[in-house]
């Protein structure tokens, strides 16, 4: 059981730093990006994120199968999210604390053809490849794109770069 739940968990956060992603680089979000983010999602979006968010409240207080059944009813919903960034945030969490993995790859696809170079979107991909038992060529295959993406993003940064050894280490990390 905790296993499981540190899997779900470990998914979740995956999940939201993918939908949140913005770039390769890590970035930093003013305020006024911040706002107009926000004004971009209308009352009816909130509405549904609100209630998204009241249903997610009560994993922590009842049962986790009862949330979960309740988070596959407001899949239908959820779709219905005119943003297109809260919509595939929505969308991955609840997938991935449902444990609709098939699902989570589809849209992590979907994702991915916006923006092949999102690495979090793309180590996501080989989680979810692992999670779903592929062949391992499938994963070996995700794992080399996943280096290739590293080692393009290493290449752009210079060595003093606060985030080239972690980049670096990701890089060797994908490879093995």
């Amino acid at each position: 059981m905790i296993k499981q739940l540190s899997f779900a968990i470990t998914i979740f956060f995956s999940s939201i730093s993918i939908a949140c992603s913005n770039g390769n680089h890590t970035t930093d979000i003013s305020s006024k990006n911040s706002a107009t983010q926000q004004e971009k999602i209308n009352v009816k979006d909130l509405e549904l994120i609100k209630k998204y968010n009241e249903i997610l409240k009560k994993i922590s207080t009842d049962d986790f199968n009862t949330v979960q059944n309740e988070l596959r009813d407001f899949i239908p919903e959820a779709l219905t999210i005119s943003n297109k960034k809260e919509r595939n945030l929505v969308l991955m969490n609840i997938y991935t604390q449902t444990k609709m993995y098939p699902e989570a790859l589809s849209l992590n696809k979907f994702l991915l053809k916006d923006n092949p170079n999102n690495v979090n979107a793309q180590k996501f991909q080989c989680l979810l490849l692992k999670t779903l038992n592929e062949p391992d060529s499938n994963i070996k295959r995700c794992y080399m794109t996943l280096s290739t993406i590293l080692k393009d993003n290493l290449d752009t940064l210079k060595s003093t770069d606060p985030i080239y050894k972690y980049q670096e280490w990701s890089y060797y990390a994908a490879m093995l």
